[in-house]
């Protein structure tokens, strides 16, 4: 089964087992529409009772985890889901888990290296690119003067660098 990272629980809210989330997404009203979460090393599957948007973060109460004491133990763990609960992206929107893996190439077909990470930052993502051989790592803005192409089918991503962007 393939798990999709929703969030990272970051600490603890209130005394009745609320944990506060950095949400892996940037459409924060999708905790709403979540069922359940796994929490990372762990195989059960939690129900959610509540969610409570905020500008920053998400406030998640899960069934069973009702004191500070229970939820403390999964601070710094990711929520997890599955494909059962994934919902649809808008155009040229793509779930991390989907995109690590993919082939990039430049725009001559030229193939470099492998997609290993996604790095969320305020204003894009970054894509780390690790070279054929292993010995190099790229980190290409996620933004469309680079990223020309995805081909999610063919497990392709088509660049464009500008010079110094691949030494």
């Amino acid at each position: 089964m393939k798990y999709l990272k929703v969030g990272v629980i970051t600490t603890t809210h209130g005394l009745r087992g609320g944990i506060k989330v950095l949400p892996m997404t940037d459409r924060l009203d999708r905790f709403k529409n979540l069922e359940w979460v796994y929490i990372e090393g762990h195989d059960n599957k939690w129900f959610i009772k509540d969610v409570k948007i905020r500008p920053k973060d998400v406030i998640v109460v899960l069934e069973g985890l009702d004191t500070i004491e229970k939820v403390e133990p999964f601070k710094g763990k990711y929520l997890l889901t599955d494909e059962d609960q994934r919902q649809e992206l808008e155009d040229d929107r793509y779930y991390v888990a989907d995109l690590i893996g993919l082939q990039v190439h430049l725009m001559n077909g030229e193939f470099i290296g492998t997609l290993t990470q996604v790095i969320p930052t305020g204003a894009h993502d970054i894509y780390v690119v690790k070279s054929i051989n292993g010995e190099k790592e790229w980190m290409i803005p996620a933004v469309k003067a680079f990223i020309k192409e995805i081909l999610m089918e063919e497990g392709k991503v088509f660049i464009e660098p500008i010079e110094g962007l691949l030494t």
